[in-house]
């Protein structure tokens, strides 16, 4: 019978895959004119979506799910001045705890709502009202590059916005608002988070600087009141410019994934919304989170991917023996470098996504190592060749290597792969380098070798179950007798214990 060393970890339990917590800023546009949202809908979003709005100032039906406390929040918007304020005072007195109210829809879009500067500094003053009444955080009007005319001529972000505050320079705004279709995830970023916070401030940009003061005053003066410029809400992106580069859905993802993780990653972001949550995700510009626009759809392939990727989360710090899914990096490399998140392929596994390290690329997770020592790095890969692989402490501004490895190749199959390496002690970044060529994995564990470790034969009458240490179940009670002995050499766990089969 094979023998088993039982490690003196005895508090060793099955943790939940989903550990970082679902990031607050992460939201969703939904059009409840081609389909209204429902319990389903919402729980099927809500592992890793906060918000919703539907361009309206409430939903059209009551869903018990959606709402202040519960699956997901929904935000009301105020399209242009002819909202239904009674049907927004209904929602808001029976939904208490709302924390905004979203300002105009594109009024600088003659499609949209349709609003000079002029129209929107006199009609301000009602949302103002209801935002203190209701203890609101209030919104700016929602604005985006047009080629259209409101009121006689075109209007840019920059200028529409600086005509408004020349109007009414005490207009209360708590955050600003964009919405950005450019393609590139690089584009994204520097229209959410440089095009008020530092072109308006960079006297190399001569066709921006000092020509919009209101705008400045505005934000110097927030800055002054509050210690920080106010933040945005991105509540309109995705990849949809007509320049024959979104080809298919696989390009939509990956600059998606590389969009949330600026998003995630930027102090001056306070929330963002996806567009759009119901269309038909075969249709250009693959950009619907759900398959088709019908109650009983399931999430499209980028809806997985938006719900279940990484929420940033820089409170979590993983401990040892603790599942790390691979999905779920702290910072990782982009462009052409970009690690590529995809559904599962490997069936039967609870882990929602798979990470495709391509060659060189580096994704980074926080870890918790308890003392200086050598550990056991378990990871869950699919690979088709062997590959060289680093491990790197990564703190700022430096990155000291720890470990070189080899990865086996596994013949195109779902395998765990181990190696020793010396770790230090501490919280950190633990950054991990694919060097060779691109495999997948999907979670990875990292475990004490300890010493001072004594043998016991197995009773087989004695466990309930064994797992492997991603926490999946190898054989149950009824089936150790005749499975044990087939069991490969590894480490296992048996009754919450680490065991090493040898």
């Amino acid at each position: 019978m094979k023998k088993l060393i039982i490690s003196f970890i005895l508090f060793m339990t099955i943790l939940p895959l989903l550990a970082q917590q679902k990031s607050a800023k992460r939201g969703l546009g939904w059009d409840e004119k081609t389909q209204d949202l429902s319990v389903s809908t919402i729980s099927k979003m809500a592992p890793g979506i906060s918000w919703i709005y539907n361009w309206g100032v409430a939903p059209d039906n009551e869903i018990s799910n959606l709402g202040p406390g519960k699956d997901m929040e929904y935000i009301p918007m105020c399209w242009n001045n002819s909202f239904d304020e009674t049907k927004l005072r209904n929602y808001l007195n029976s939904h208490p705890g709302v924390k905004y109210l979203l300002g105009y829809n594109e009024p600088n879009f003659s499609a949209q709502s349709n609003m000079t500067p002029q129209q929107a500094a006199n009609a301000w003053p009602r949302l103002e009202s209801l935002a203190q009444e209701f203890n609101l955080r209030l919104v700016a009007p929602a604005l985006n590059f047009s080629g259209e005319k409101v009121g006689g001529r075109v209007w840019s972000p920059y200028e529409w916005l600086d005509e408004f505050l020349r109007l009414y320079p005490t207009a209360r705004i708590d955050n600003l608002a964009l919405h950005c279709y450019m393609n590139w995830f690089t584009a994204n970023t520097w229209f959410a988070t440089e095009y008020f916070y530092a072109d308006l401030y960079n006297t190399a940009k001569k066709d921006v600087y000092g020509k919009y003061p209101n705008i400045v005053a505005f934000l110097d003066n927030y800055k002054a009141a509050n210690g920080h410029f106010p933040r945005m809400l991105l509540t309109e992106f995705c990849a949809w410019e007509n320049d024959g580069t979104i080809k298919n859905v696989d390009f939509q993802i990956d600059q998606m994934t590389q969009k949330v993780q600026k998003l995630e990653q930027s102090d001056l972001i306070e929330g963002y919304a996806w567009f759009i949550g119901n269309a038909n995700a075969a249709t250009y510009p693959y950009m619907s989170i759900f398959e088709r626009n019908t109650p009983s759809s399931e999430l499209s392939t980028l809806g997985k991917v938006y719900v279940y990727m990484s929420s940033f989360d820089t409170n979590k710090y993983y401990t040892l023996s603790e599942t790390i899914a691979a999905k779920d990096y702290i910072d990782a490399s982009t462009d052409n470098l970009q690690v590529k998140l995809r559904p599962n392929s490997e069936s039967g596994s609870e882990i929602p996504l798979q990470v495709e390290m391509q060659q060189s690329a580096w994704a980074s997770y926080q870890v918790d190592i308890p003392a200086d020592g050598e550990y056991t790095v378990t990871m869950h890969i699919n690979s088709t060749t062997a590959n060289s692989f680093r491990l790197y402490k990564n703190t700022t501004g430096s990155a000291n290597r720890l470990a070189n490895a080899t990865l086996p190749s596994t013949n195109g199959n779902w395998q765990d792969v181990t190696f020793t390496t010396t770790l230090p002690a501490g919280k950190y970044n633990l950054l991990c380098y694919n060097m060779g060529s691109s495999f997948l994995v999907n979670s990875m564990q990292i475990t004490r070798n300890d010493t001072g470790i004594s043998s016991v034969s197995l009773q087989p009458s004695r466990p309930s179950a064994i797992y492997d240490l991603m926490g999946r179940k190898v054989a149950d009670r009824s089936e150790l007798d005749s499975h044990f002995s087939t069991l490969p050499k590894g480490i296992y766990i048996i009754d919450g214990k680490r065991v090493a089969i040898k």
